[in-house]
């Protein structure tokens, strides 16, 4: 009898509540939310209120403003449904990923089904997420599929990727050899990085395909961290770049990324990266890499060839078999700002 008067209590409570796009007059009420339901936030070192990195995140950019969605109950936000978007290049075709972040229900609605109501308002709203998923596998894939109850056969199609964590000690780089190239630590992104992102992508199976809007939103927002970048440029043309950031008393390598075969501006700019880390007192440095990567010899090189941990990615797509991403003849590129991780 007990379970019937919890049940209809439960069902109840749930007519009450009303799921609706976030705006970005609700981030005290959302940051609220998030404290109540991890106890802090966010998990790195910022250096702007904690409502601003959320303002940044969640509405800092128009591909995303507009599809953040929060669940309330009598005027009170219970639930967050939150996406991240990213251009990437799947096997030379750019497509639209997206993964769901900071998902969060406050402790006293938790598992009475506040996301799946989310998740129903996003096929209502007929919300155009992205056509590839892409991330650290917190939902499972198919967020239409799995919020009508519809069994999609595609849903068996993923791929698993993995991402490895590598950690070393900021020491002294070798000595930097004479190149042709200057180094550069820019206040923004310019135009050049588009010809740059095609160009770099080529010789691999998944890339992140990152506009300038996007890493400037990602690396040169204020809002967004601690965040230093560095270029390689010689006659104004962009040969590569570094971004890494501080939190605590280590440094996160966010993106590495150089043209085909110049292993001599990675190991550039890692170097340059050591250089400014040292002059800084941090002690330790981490990089995402993958098994296969061409930049691991480098890596390794500076120090970094002490494996953390692995990082599990899903790629996901409907109606495609992913599934040979997974090959060890694979070449990916995932980096830790792939991610809200770092």
């Amino acid at each position: 009898m007990s379970d019937t008067k919890d049940a209809l209590q439960s069902s109840a409570a749930r007519d009450s509540w009303v799921a609706r796009f976030a705006t970005d007059a609700d981030a005290e009420a959302i940051l609220d939310l998030l404290l109540a339901a991890y106890g802090s936030w966010p998990a790195h070192e910022i250096a702007v209120p904690a409502v601003e990195h959320l303002r940044w995140k969640l509405f800092g950019r128009d591909d995303v403003r507009a599809w953040q969605i929060v669940v309330e109950d009598a005027g009170r936000i219970i639930g967050l449904n939150a996406v991240f978007r990213q251009p990437i290049s799947v096997r030379g075709q750019l497509r639209s990923a997206y993964q769901f972040v900071d998902l969060a229900v406050h402790p006293e609605h938790q598992r009475r089904g506040v996301i799946p109501a989310a998740r129903r308002f996003a096929v209502s709203a007929r919300v155009p997420y992205g056509d590839v998923l892409f991330g650290p596998p917190r939902v499972k894939p198919g967020p239409a599929a799995q919020s009508t109850g519809r069994s999609d056969p595609a849903l068996r199609r993923n791929a698993y990727l993995q991402a490895l964590v590598l950690e070393g000690p900021v020491a002294a780089p070798p000595p930097a050899r004479q190149s042709s190239w200057l180094l550069q630590t820019p206040s923004h992104f310019d135009e050049r990085i588009r010809a740059f992102s095609s160009d770099a992508a080529q010789p691999f199976d998944l890339i992140s395909a990152h506009d300038k809007e996007f890493l400037n939103w990602r690396y040169c927002d204020r809002r967004a961290g601690r965040w230093t970048v560095h270029t390689a440029e010689e006659d104004a043309r962009l040969l590569g770049y570094i971004a890494y950031r501080i939190s605590g008393d280590s440094a996160y390598v966010g993106g590495l990324l150089a043209l085909p075969d110049r292993l001599d501006v990675v190991e550039s700019l890692l170097g340059e990266m050591m250089r400014s880390l040292q002059g800084q007192g941090v002690p330790a440095v981490q990089c995402w890499t993958t098994s296969s990567h061409p930049y691991r010899a480098v890596l390794r090189d500076f120090g970094l060839d002490k494996k953390r941990r692995y990082v599990r990615l899903t790629v996901h797509a409907d109606g495609e078999d992913l599934s040979d991403l997974e090959d060890r003849t694979a070449t990916l590129h995932i980096t830790a700002a792939d991610t809200d991780l770092v």
